[in-house]
């Protein structure tokens, strides 16, 4: 959560309007489990995935709700949500385990896109500095020169 924060924070953010379910998909989680336990018109029982359980959620509770909120939301037009691009991702080799394995998250960006390479690597350096300073070290965000001095 905190990083989908910071990350909307950055100068290179383009917000807009209208749901986009998969942006950051916890936001969406959390919407999804604020709703009431007892839906009266199909008499569904939705425990624990409703508003009796409370964020951070148990391990359990997170991989049960995350699958019922998944599957729901394949049932939602395309203009809203498009499996393929961003959310979480499943390793479908892996039966005992419905976990997350990845997590692509995806925002519109206020920068156009640039045949230009310094102007296109100082684009990767700015989001890769984000990542370093909200998840560590890692191949991708090793480079000495972030200059986003409030994520330090």
């Amino acid at each position: 959560m905190r990083f989908c924060r910071q990350l909307k924070r950055q100068p290179f953010y383009k917000s807009v309007f209208g749901p986009l379910l998969q942006n950051c998909f916890l936001e969406s989680l959390i919407s999804y489990m604020s709703r009431k336990c007892y839906d009266p018109m199909d008499q569904l029982d939705r425990k624990p995935c409703c508003e009796t359980s409370k964020f951070p959620y148990s391990a359990k509770t997170f991989v049960l709700c995350l699958e019922r909120a998944m599957k729901d939301l394949h049932n939602t037009p395309a203009q809203f949500f498009m499996p393929s691009i961003a959310g979480p991702k499943f390793d479908m080799r892996r039966q005992n385990s419905s976990a997350p394995r990845a997590i692509v998250i995806q925002y519109d960006s206020s920068r156009e896109f640039s045949l230009s390479y310094e102007e296109m690597e100082s684009f990767y350096t700015e989001v890769g500095c984000i990542l370093y300073f909200n998840f560590g070290p890692n191949q991708h965000t090793k480079n000495e020169n972030c200059h986003f001095k409030q994520f330090c």
